[in-house]
């Protein structure tokens, strides 16, 4: 349950991550899974408003198509390309 300004950092095993906050977020920082491999997916669901949502990753992997807020009940995929070393998002 992650409050304002926290950081969530996926671990490499994860393929869904749900935030499910208290209440609406002023801001939240997601890290996408280390090490990812070629077709990799990850999905994020986020129960609450997050007025300022930073996607980054810790390998320096690209994010494309990053969102910067949340509304009520909201969810993006990515799918990784080890080609290009990019998170591409598919929904």
């Amino acid at each position: 349950t992650p409050v304002t300004t926290n950081t969530v950092t996926s671990t490499a095993q994860v393929a869904q991550l749900v935030c499910n906050p208290a209440g609406t977020l002023a801001a939240l920082t997601i890290t996408f899974p280390p090490s990812p491999v070629n077709g990799q997916t990850f999905g994020i669901a986020i129960s609450q408003i997050v007025t300022i949502l930073t996607l980054n990753t810790s390998d320096g992997s690209t994010i494309d198509g990053t969102i910067t807020t949340s509304s009520l009940n909201s969810n993006g995929g990515w799918v990784y390309s080890s080609s290009a070393t990019t998170w591409f998002k598919i929904h």
